[in-house]
């Protein structure tokens, strides 16, 4: 029996409905602030849905586009309001009359006009195209996220049964679909992020209308506005060399942990209006390469350096080859997502590169080219041996004369202090083998160049320390004054 009592009950009851009004009145504020705004990040983001313009075009026979216009788009709204709930609000309509050609990697191409003009009102610009062939039908479908302001990836596939079509136009929509989050770094353990998902507290949103689960990779974005939340002149810039690897997915806390080039890419403080963003990576199935290449100049590949690989979460890398004469090597993917490389040039570690295989087709990466320094250091080994060989040829000989003088030989003691004079000195050693070398060996990136300077002026300290002039003016005079004591 309960025994609880009624005013407990109604209390409880009336909490749960103070919380879903509250819900309601955000979700009503945020859709009347989106009627009026452009794509944004503001405070309704958790309850915001995503307002996409859906883009068909129709690249087939008469019989066939009639069919379709007459089908087609009420089959999409029922899928997507199956498979995204309230988390997608679509509008259907066909491609501009006046998108021209498409450019590389765009399924349709849009003005700038017209890509302003249709940011102002959503999110997401879906562009799904089908294409009559001689061998079928050919289904494919592009995002241009409105925030990010720029092309996903193309999603599609191929059939022969035109029957097909409505399904696999919906399959090329959900797999071009990019979720975005906000995220924060966890002062606490700065290593990982906090995400905040868009639409994540709408009523009825679940984890799979989300598309979002453990494991996945996202990558950040930052992206700096005006007052208006308008993106101010490159302001729109990702982060480089870094991915943010989803922990867990959960209302209360969604996690992910940083996988960068560098310890903390993200811990700088920003100025001004900022937004941090997070899209959501999907691997395909090319190949990725990643191409080295100078820092200051992308037309000078490194060629022959080594390149290892290991999973995100292992703790050794594998040797997978050197970069060809192009600069390049072509990354596989492995268990995790996102594969961590490393480069090395003369036995060190010069580069840490994370890769997520089949996302990019080549992904470049601008090193330090410090071939010039490994010339210089080999230059210079060979350059301290004659060194070395220099000052135990000199040691040698004033040993054999001091000990000349102390035997009395005076004639035995100049004949060794006349070998002496033609040993070179430190200044002859200097400008004969020292100074070529340096001005044949320069590089144009100041910190390579700075390096090898440092090189030769240690090398330089060298000479001065064990070619110190003086050594034959001291013997002579050892000899001078054994001779006058003789006497």
């Amino acid at each position: 029996m309960n025994c609880r009592p009624r005013n407990n009950v109604s209390r409880i009851v009336a909490g749960q409905w103070l919380a879903v009004m509250a819900v309601a009145m955000a979700m009503v504020m945020a859709i009347s602030a989106e009627d009026s705004r452009a794509a944004t990040v503001d405070r309704y983001w958790e309850v915001s849905p995503y307002r996409v313009q859906l883009l068909v075009e129709y690249d087939v026979s008469q019989v066939w586009r009639e069919r379709l216009k007459q089908s087609l788009p009420g089959y999409l709204r029922k899928r997507i309001r199956t498979a995204f709930g309230p988390l997608w609000r679509t509008t259907i309509e066909p491609v501009p009359t006046s998108a021209t050609l498409p450019a590389a990697g765009q399924l349709a191409y849009l003005s700038d006009e017209e890509l302003t003009s249709l940011r102002r009102d959503h999110d997401k610009i879906m562009v799904l195209k089908i294409r009559e062939s001689s061998l079928g039908f050919e289904v494919a479908a592009q995002e241009q996220d409105c925030l990010l302001e720029e092309w996903g990836s193309i999603w599609g596939a191929d059939t022969r049964d035109g029957a097909a079509i409505p399904e696999l136009a919906f399959d090329a929509i959900h797999r071009a679909f990019t979720p975005l989050a906000t995220f924060r770094v966890i002062r606490e353990t700065p290593e990982k992020v906090e995400m905040s998902f868009r639409g994540a507290h709408l009523p009825g949103v679940s984890e799979q209308m989300r598309m979002v689960a453990e494991g996945d990779v996202f990558r950040p974005v930052v992206r700096r506005v005006d007052r208006d939340g308008i993106p101010v002149e490159n302001g729109i810039q990702r982060v480089p060399w870094t991915y943010l690897s989803l922990d867990s997915v959960a209302d209360g806390a969604t996690t992910a942990t940083i996988i960068s080039h560098t310890r903390s890419p993200l811990g700088a403080r920003q100025r001004g209006r900022v937004d941090q963003l997070a899209a959501l990576v999907r691997p395909g199935s090319e190949q990725t390469k990643l191409r080295l290449h100078a820092r200051d100049k992308e037309d000078q590949p490194l060629a022959g350096f080594r390149v290892y690989q290991r999973d995100s979460n292992a703790e050794k890398e594998a040797y997978i080859g050197k970069t060809d004469d192009d600069g390049a090597i072509t990354i596989e993917p492995g268990e995790t997502p996102v594969q961590v490389v490393f480069v090395q040039s003369g036995g060190q570690w010069i580069a840490k590169v994370p890769v997520v295989p089949g996302t990019d087709g080549t992904v470049n990466a601008p090193l330090m080219d410090d071939r010039s320094r490994l010339e210089a250091e080999a230059k210079l080994i060979g350059i301290q041996e004659e060194l070395i060989d220099l000052v135990a040829r000199r040691n040698i000989l004033a040993f054999r004369t001091r000990a000349k003088i102390k035997a009395g030989d005076i004639e035995g003691a100049n004949n060794l202090i006349r070998q002496l004079e033609g040993i070179r000195t430190a200044t002859e050693f200097e400008q004969q083998r020292l100074r070529p070398q340096e001005r044949m060996i320069t590089s144009d990136d100041p910190k390579i160049q700075q390096r090898i300077e440092k090189m030769f002026s240690d090398t330089r300290d060298v000479l001065g320390e064990f070619l110190a002039p003086g050594l034959v003016q001291e013997l002579r005079t050892e000899l001078a004054n054994s001779s006058s004591a003789q006497r």
